[in-house]
């Protein structure tokens, strides 16, 4: 018995007496506590089942991105560890959406569910870790709830694309938890199990490249590693401050746990190298970074303010938004010398009060080296926000364990009775708990689609030119150009400066038929900033308008800005083929998938140059990788469809016509082929059902066919 509770000491850091005691009892309520977080999460998020993608992320994540379209492949598993595609490398990641799509395929509930799920299991995770290392049961339950179910959390569980922020948590959590048993009894197979989770973490997203410092924060509370040896250990239990008798725990000096962490830190390293390198290449940081429009001192100044703007949201999540207007010359003088004075205090309270509330060094150090990351501090800044909701998912953890140990020493300095200070801290926690689940009930409802989500941006920020651009991309895709350039027009109304905005409006325009007022767009968004993809479509719409030295011209000063642009050497092989010179369009659309192996639309242009020239086996076999590339493409696999019933394959031609309808009954252009196939196999009967197929959902037939098959066979309908 003395043994078991000595151990449970060394643990727990707390009175273990009742853990013996009452073993079951305790294993009991830790299961209903982990139950009830799963249940609380539910209510709260079991909505964005429901949801669908957002046109926000979501399409370079999943819908419109070939690699995971296609689900889990070797070639997919690849390319995922090998590509700086959307400016990161987070391998893990893409793996995760792969599998998505090969257990649900487009269903965007089916990739919710499992954001969800990793959520709930990050919150049960939170909590056994809390409780394993501080033996405060309740206290460990209230920041599992409070970072399940705190609004500001909504943007990494409902938005799909950000599968990396629960992904990497999850690891994350679990390193925590593999370095809690080394730390209980040290050796080499409980370390590697740290190193080889801290690897996936990392593999996931990079944001969690500090966690060797959170380590060693823990050393130092609850885990009371650091020093040499003491005979006395003071912990924070449900009960406050707590005499655990004369323990003799050993503890090492502050030079050995660091170096303990020497091998993690290396990951953090390369890791972050990874990431600078991929945001470089993506072209995140640098000239296509807005921000870089603002000189350092506004940079610095608002970084400052962000680390203010988590802490305020937090305890007044309303307003929330994405994306987040970045105020620039605009920010209010006293912004930035209040959120300085803010930090730099409780920096300081947290310095001198580290022996007798170590919880609040902790939790505060928790929360500004676990944001460092995310706000550019070490890998640098990504994009133009400097605020994001989904920043703030691993952070505050921190701030919630400095509220749950501190409030209760709060209440007990003031001389409450213990009876009360329960009652209080009881009443405190259930109102924020279910304070925090409405609002993020509500917050969780604007993410269903991207006209909720962006209409409500609106509503709530003001002068949002992001928000007004993201929302008239998403109308014209809906094939809604004409709403969608008011909204493109609202954007450069508020920033003249926006050239992404005039280049959607073009395009937009473009969709419409009005290449002059596209081309205009093009024009004035290339003045404000050479873009290789603005050139690409300028050319495109010159193309439209017969100009083809001008086309050319585009996608060759498009390819002296980015020698690596498949696009133009994509486009550049369509002005060949309008010039009628086949070989330089073979040779450009070979170029473009030297450059991008994965661009299935070049490899479905070369293959039909190799078709028109009567290079049949190997049109159909570039054919069959653009197919690969790009399963969902129509005009992919009706081209290679058509190819395989003239060399006689016509149960592999079906085959294409079936994937396609299983993707959507309604396609026309499958009923075609199948005409065909039946033609050629002598079906008349059958062949005239697919016609008619095809001609009732709008697709066509060609007058040839139509002939020919009118001579074997008259039209069953006419009779």
């Amino acid at each position: 018995m003395t043994v078991k509770i000595e151990k449970a000491r060394r643990i727990h850091g707390c009175d273990s007496e009742n853990v013996v005691s009452h073993p079951l009892n305790f294993r009991y309520t830790t299961t209903l506590i982990a139950l009830a977080l799963i249940i609380l999460t539910i209510a709260v998020y079991a909505q964005v089942i429901g949801h669908q993608f957002v046109n926000y992320d979501d399409d370079h994540y999943i819908f419109n991105n070939p690699q995971v379209k296609a689900g889990l492949t070797m070639a997919g598993i690849k390319w995922a560890f090998t590509t700086d595609y959307f400016a990161n490398w987070h391998p893990l990641t893409w793996i995760s959406h792969m599998t998505d799509v090969s257990l649900f395929g487009m269903n965007a509930g089916g990739h919710h569910a499992v954001n969800l799920a990793f959520h709930i299991l990050n919150a049960v995770i939170l909590f056994l870790v809390l409780y394993r290392i501080t033996g405060a049961r309740w206290k460990s339950a209230f920041v599992a709830a409070m970072f399940a179910i705190h609004p500001l959390h909504v943007e990494s569980v409902a938005w799909a694309a950000e599968r990396k922020d629960v992904l990497s948590l999850f690891f994350g959590l679990l390193t925590l938890w593999a370095y809690v048993r080394y730390a209980e009894r040290p050796g080499l197979a409980r370390y590697l199990a740290v190193f080889a989770l801290f690897t996936l973490t990392l593999l996931a997203k990079s944001m969690l490249v500090t966690l060797p410092i959170l380590m060693l924060l823990l050393d130092y509370w609850p885990m009371n590693r650091v020093g040499s040896y003491q005979s006395s250990v003071v912990s924070y239990g449900d009960g406050g401050k707590i005499e655990s008798g004369a323990v003799r725990q050993p503890r090492y000096p502050r030079t050995a746990l660091i170096l303990e962490k020497v091998p993690l830190f290396s990951l953090s390293v390369v890791s972050a190298a990874i990431t600078r390198w991929a945001q470089c290449a993506g072209g995140a940081v640098g000239i296509r970074n807005h921000m870089q429009h603002f000189p350092l001192s506004v940079r610095v100044d608002y970084l400052i303010v962000g680390y203010a703007h988590y802490l305020l949201r937090m305890l007044w999540p309303t307003n929330l938004a994405i994306p987040y207007v970045h105020p620039g010359y605009t920010m209010p003088i006293w912004w930035m010398p209040g959120a300085l004075c803010l930090l730099t205090a409780v920096t300081i309270l947290a310095i001198l009060l580290r022996r007798s509330t170590p919880f609040l060094a902790v939790g505060w150090g928790w929360y500004l080296f676990a944001l460092a990351p995310l706000i550019g501090v070490i890998v640098g800044q990504v994009g133009d926000q400097t605020v994001a909701d989904r920043f703030s998912y691993v952070p505050l953890i921190g701030i919630f364990i400095t509220v749950a140990w501190g409030l209760p020493e709060v209440l007990r300095s003031l001389g409450l009775a213990p009876a009360i200070v329960s009652r209080v801290l009881t009443a405190v926690s259930t109102t924020a708990v279910l304070a925090c689940s409405v609002v993020c009930f509500v917050q969780a409802s604007y993410w269903q689609d991207s006209t909720t989500l962006l209409g409500h941006t609106l509503q709530v920020t003001k002068n949002n030119s992001r928000a007004e651009d993201i929302l008239g991309r998403t109308l014209s895709d809906r094939g809604q150009p004409e709403d969608a350039i008011q909204h493109f027009t609202k954007a450069i109304e508020i920033d003249h400066s926006f050239d992404s905005a005039f280049a959607n409006r073009g395009l937009a325009f473009m969709s419409m038929g009005k290449m002059r007022e596209s081309i205009a767009d093009f024009d004035a968004a290339l003045a404000l900033r050479e873009d290789s993809a603005t050139l690409d479509n300028r050319g495109v719409a010159y193309i439209k308008l017969g100009k083809l030295d001008l086309a050319e011209d585009d996608f060759n000063h498009a390819l002296r800005i980015d020698k690596s642009d498949a696009v133009a050497f994509n486009n550049l092989g369509q002005v060949f083929i309008l010039r009628h010179d086949p070989d330089s369009a073979k040779s450009a659309y070979r170029s473009a998938i030297r450059i991008k192996p994965d661009y299935a639309k070049a490899y479905e242009n070369l293959g039909m140059v190799l078709s028109a020239q009567k290079q049949v086996p190997e049109a159909i076999e570039i054919l069959s990788q653009a197919v690969r590339l790009d399963p969902a493409s129509v005009s992919t696999r009706t081209s290679l469809g058509v190819l395989l019933v003239l060399t006689g394959k016509y149960d592999a031609a079906l085959s294409q016509c079936m994937a396609l309808l299983r993707q959507n009954p309604q396609t026309p252009q499958p009923y075609g082929v199948m005409a065909m196939v039946y033609f050629y196999k002598q079906d008349y009967t059958k062949s005239w059902e697919n016609v008619h197929k095809c001609l009732d959902l709008g697709g066509s037939a060609s007058p040839e066919f139509m002939a020919a098959l009118s001579r074997k066979m008259p039209d069953p309908s006419t009779h």
